[in-house]
């Protein structure tokens, strides 16, 4: 199986951006930092003009800038095995955001926010495995409630745009639970 270069870059790029952005802005007095766990459905269109739809699943790490902003990190993917009795499909995906929050009551905040991703499409048919990646442009929007002083429920809608003529855009719908440490 031959590795994708543009995910491996873009992998190792996403690593050292986030590790150098956590370690300087950690020791920040009004920083929080949270980790979030969703459930998703990633939809996208495969080669044959076929609506794909995968359950998944999505972690979250982030960290408070202000009470305005937050700057999170996303790794995700889904499987579909089940209809595919001999050709397994598997989708993991990745990225860093600027995550913007706008306060519509005392608990809940609508959030919009961009920045970058990457995707692979991985099938095995047969005893071989081939895959594809695309990376580039993502964003998406959400809404958070806030359920005590720690946890907040979240639901959001993410885009990944991909800059590959052989990979549609993906999107993800995700539900989940953030916690604040």
């Amino acid at each position: 199986m031959m590795k994708p270069m543009l995910l491996n870059r873009f992998r190792a790029l996403t690593v050292v951006v986030a590790a150098v952005v956590f370690c300087t802005l950690a020791p920040v007095a009004y920083a929080d930092q949270y980790i979030g766990i969703d459930g998703s459905v990633l939809s996208f269109d495969d080669d044959l003009g076929d609506n794909e739809n995968l359950a998944g699943a999505r972690l979250r790490l982030g960290i408070q800038l202000n009470n305005w902003f937050d700057l999170e990190a996303q790794v995700g993917g889904g499987e579909d095995d089940s209809r595919r009795t001999f050709n397994p499909l598997s989708v993991t995906y990745f990225g860093v955001y600027l995550k913007g929050y706008l306060p519509i009551g005392q608990r809940i905040s609508l959030f919009a926010l961009a920045g970058g991703g990457a995707v692979e499409l991985t099938q095995t048919i047969g005893r071989r495995e081939f895959s594809d990646d695309g990376g580039g442009f993502s964003y998406g929007f959400g809404l958070e409630t806030q359920l005590s002083e720690y946890w907040d429920l979240t639901a959001d809608y993410m885009r990944y745009t991909l800059n590959n003529d052989n990979l549609s855009d993906i999107s993800t719908v995700n539900l989940g639970l953030k916690f604040y440490f």
